[in-house]
């Protein structure tokens, strides 16, 4: 369980994040793009894998340190804003390997920003980024609860959340100790 201070510089590290997000956003749509933190939660894997639609957008990846595997999940509106300004609407279905492409130069760049947003904290690298798009075979292994960071993505036509999960194992320790020591400017 983390506490109230953790939860502040967790909360710190995110807004960071939602400003290199929305600037990159912006600039990927030509249009003004707003991600703003909307929370912070401790809760159960169970509990995200309902909320994610069927079918979901979301990529596994590894954080490292520690090493865990970690979610960042993009609403259906957002990403289908997103494969518009690209030139492949999308309405209904899985995705196609054009889509997948496109997407995941979008989730490079975010996953490049959230290495950048825990850098004073944690020198962390992300590896083995994987689409998920079946939520009832997500396949996150976890043995006790998840941090949940949600953003509020608001777009010219679309809006809804951008979601990172972290498991709560794995940043207990080394990261955790880090995050303590660590005085924000």
């Amino acid at each position: 369980m983390l506490s109230k201070n953790q939860i502040h510089k967790i909360d710190l590290i995110h807004e960071a994040l939602a400003k290199r997000m929305e600037k990159e956003h912006t600039r990927r749509s030509e249009h003004i793009t707003d991600v703003d933190l909307s929370f912070v939660d401790q809760t159960t894997l169970g509990e995200v894998v309902v909320s994610l639609s069927n079918p979901c957008h979301a990529y596994k990846f590894r954080l490292t340190p520690p090493g865990g595997i970690c979610l960042i999940d993009y609403a259906l509106p957002i990403r289908n804003e997103f494969l518009k300004f690209v030139g492949l609407p999308k309405t209904e279905g899985l995705v196609t390997s054009d889509e997948r492409t496109a997407m995941s130069k979008i989730v490079r760049k975010d996953l490049a920003d959230l290495e950048t947003a825990w850098a004073p904290v944690e020198k962390m690298r992300v590896t083995e980024a994987v689409i998920e798009e079946d939520r009832e075979q997500l396949n996150y292994p976890t043995p006790q609860g998840v941090l949940l960071v949600a953003f509020e993505c608001n777009m010219q036509h679309a809006s809804g959340l951008i979601r990172f999960v972290y498991s709560l194992a794995d940043l207990d320790g080394p990261v955790l100790e880090k995050l303590d020591a660590w005085t924000p400017a």
